[in-house]
């Protein structure tokens, strides 16, 4: 972790070479680093985790639901609030999920499910800080 404007071309560099892969467990992920922000939180930062996903939870290990995995996230932001910023990526994204984990924690959704227009999405994110 480290502020963004001093970490913000190695983000954007990683964010651009992130390859998808098959097995995605939206929820848990999503739960685990947000609780995980949450465990590090301060009060003079911008506390986020930035999701760039299909919206999809296509897993076999884990058996949460967008449900179960809004009541970890309240639960672990309670006192500690951490922003959800989504980035629905892919044409055949689940836009209502992203959606969600994004209001569930007073974020953005951005829409990011034409390529072409990753970069443009990317720096509106960024200056959104």
């Amino acid at each position: 972790m480290s502020p963004l404007r001093q970490g913000r071309s190695a983000f954007l560099t990683a964010l651009r070479r992130l390859k998808a892969i098959q097995a995605t467990p939206l929820y848990a992920a999503t739960e685990h680093f947000t609780a995980q922000m949450a465990a590090g939180y301060r009060p003079d930062w911008i506390n986020a985790v930035v999701l760039l996903s299909d919206g999809h939870n296509k897993t076999q290990t884990f058996n949460d639901t967008l449900a179960s995995m809004s009541t970890g996230i309240t639960r672990a932001t309670k006192d500690r609030p951490v922003l959800v910023f989504t980035l629905a990526y892919a044409d055949k994204a689940d836009v209502p999920t992203l959606q969600a984990i994004a209001q569930l924690t007073h974020a953005h959704y951005y829409d990011a499910t034409n390529p072409a227009r990753l970069d443009r999405v990317l720096g509106d994110l960024v200056t959104s800080f």
